[in-house]
């Protein structure tokens, strides 16, 4: 029989309590109707999970073996007594020969991502070159066991959404219905049980009528404020869910009381009548440290947040981070966008590119601290700012050439370890024929990357801020 995943762990603490609780809640799932339909199945026919330690031998058992052979994924389980255990890295070394790694899902529950995955899912090859990459891993690291399994109930959605073949949001936001239907049923039933009992004369029947009206206008009420609650945690769809529930289905033939609470809280939810001045909070992302450039892909896939001395990479949907790459040890660090999935930065051994959908290093260039792309993003040109020379590069990451600045260099703060405004100007026209540069003499030139030649357009001055571009 073929399992759907293999759950790999060392044996005791809290790595097998984590990994009894997982195989527990994996095999009781009950998959989305929608989703089960689409694959053909209503929940998971098999998660493997050794209850044994394994005897001292210096091959995987056959039953191990035949497990690893016909799993679809491997759910590891990673902490800092991961790499202790010989039988985890068999078993982790084994699958990657049988399925590779992108078949590996890890679940990190304590230690740092360095010294709890294994060192050969954080290896890459690109072009014959070993890279090094942190791999995607659901998070239950919490200060007590208690606090992690709890994270855990959260996170196995993103640890299902590969094994069932598809997105994690989707499958996150069907859970949050079935969770507000349960929730919906649950508040319906407590009212009703109180009207359960009582005589089957006329008079009761009228006095019940009006008791189940009023036991539905609380229910309205309590729906509205769980409605607020949700749209207070920056949860708007829920909340509109919510509303929806406690309004009558058919308006001119209601089977519930039509209360104003309801109503205000599904125009809040939907944002109909908001009138503050400023933006709503949809998703929030906390940052150890102040942005210093926000950016969002052409087909606003990922969103890019710059902070000391890190590349922060989200999904806009879920508001999760998905990458944090190395910066350049500066305040000055800069990023762009060359696609939808493929990001240049000023990484911290050089100018990087990097492919956020395949997790990988695609080249490196010189280091740099500030970048300027065409508008037809077939040029990038990067500029380390002490220095007196940008380079050009093509997308595929060849030097086209060097602009020689005559040995100025671009305006540097005197103390870059804070973030500063940006008030140097570096930018290429359409097609990267042009480059526009201001110097700290609070010149600005314009140079043709074909010849080198300058066109002065400013001269040195007491200037100390330029912007604008092509």
């Amino acid at each position: 029989m073929r399992y759907d995943a293999f759950i790999s762990y060392r044996h005791g603490e809290l790595d097998g309590l984590v990994a009894e609780r997982l195989h527990r809640m994996l095999e009781t799932y009950r998959i989305p109707r929608a989703i089960a339909k689409r694959i053909g199945k209503k929940k998971l026919t098999r998660v493997f999970r050794d209850r044994e330690e394994l005897p001292t031998s210096s091959n995987l058992s056959d039953s191990i073996n035949d497990a690893l052979e016909n799993s679809n994924f491997l759910l590891l389980i990673c902490s800092r007594r991961t790499c202790e255990s010989q039988w985890v890295m068999r078993e982790v070394e084994r699958f990657g020969e049988l399925r590779g790694k992108d078949s590996i899902i890890t679940l990190l529950i304590d230690g740092e991502p360095d010294e709890s995955f294994p060192p050969g899912l954080r290896e890459r090859e690109v072009g014959g070159e070993k890279i090094f990459v942190e791999p995607l891993a659901a998070d239950i690291r919490a200060d007590t066991r208690a606090g992690s399994l709890k994270l855990l109930k959260e996170e196995k959605l993103r640890l299902l959404a590969p094994v069932l073949g598809c997105a994690f949001d989707d499958l996150r936001r069907r859970h949050r219905r079935r969770k507000l239907r349960q929730t919906a049923a649950v508040v319906s039933a407590a009212f009703a049980f109180t009207l359960s009992f009582g005589s089957f004369s006329t008079y009761q029947y009228i006095r019940i009528d009006r008791e189940m009206q009023l036991k539905l206008q609380n229910q309205s009420y309590a729906l509205a404020e769980y409605s607020e609650r949700e749209l207070n945690d920056g949860n708007p769809e829920t909340a509109a869910l919510l509303a929806l529930e406690a309004l009558p289905k058919n308006i001119d033939d209601p089977e519930r009381p039509l209360v104003t609470a309801a109503e205000r809280a599904l125009s809040d939810a939907l944002g109909v009548y908001d009138a503050a001045d400023g933006f709503k909070p949809y998703k929030t992302a906390e940052l150890p440290a102040a942005p210093g450039k926000l950016l969002l892909s052409p087909g606003e896939s990922y969103a890019a947040i710059l902070y000391p001395f890190t590349l922060a990479v989200y999904d806009p949907e879920s508001g999760q981070a998905e990458r944090k790459l190395p910066a350049v040890r500066s305040a000055l660090s800069d990023a762009a966008f060359l696609s939808d999935t493929v990001i240049v930065f000023t990484g911290e051994d050089g100018l990087t590119a990097y492919d956020l959908e395949k997790g990988a290093e695609l080249w490196r260039g010189r280091p740099a601290t500030e970048i300027a792309l065409s508008g037809d993003k077939s040029v990038t040109a990067a500029v380390y700012k002490a220095e007196s020379k940008a380079v050009l590069y093509s997308p595929e990451g060849r030097e086209l050439g060097e602009i020689d600045f005559g040995g100025r260099a671009m305006r540097v703060p005197a103390d870059d370890s804070f973030l500063n405004p940006r008030d140097t100007l570096f930018e290429l026209d359409e097609d990267g024929g042009r480059l526009a540069v201001s110097f700290a003499d609070g010149s600005l030139s314009v140079f043709d990357t074909g010849t080198n030649a300058e066109t002065p357009l400013y001269p040195s001055s007491e200037a100390v801020h330029f912007s604008g571009g092509f």
